[in-house]
């Protein structure tokens, strides 16, 4: 990608639980995350955008959906950069 560029970020993330404390649905929660950035240059971006979280309690009956608006600063350090 070049900088200074528009950039679209899409996620999707499924939580699956596993072990003896499972209740009767393995899929914990899924986030689904959505959000318009900009690329200013190879060490820094901003995002806005939204997030929604769904999440199936424990008795795997109940559920629980949150919107959230996200917003994301990236800043990326390079440590590997050898002084001249």
């Amino acid at each position: 990608m070049q900088n200074n560029t528009l950039f679209l970020n899409l996620n999707n993330e499924v939580f699956i639980g596993f072990g003896k404390g499972i209740g009767k649905n393995v899929i914990d929660q899924n986030r689904f995350n959505t959000a318009l950035g900009w690329r200013f240059n190879n060490n820094f971006n901003i995002q806005i955008g939204y997030l929604n979280q769904y999440v199936i309690k424990s008795d795997g009956i109940k559920t629980e959906r949150n919107h959230t608006l996200l917003t994301g600063l990236t800043y990326n350090m390079d440590f590997t950069k050898k002084k001249k």
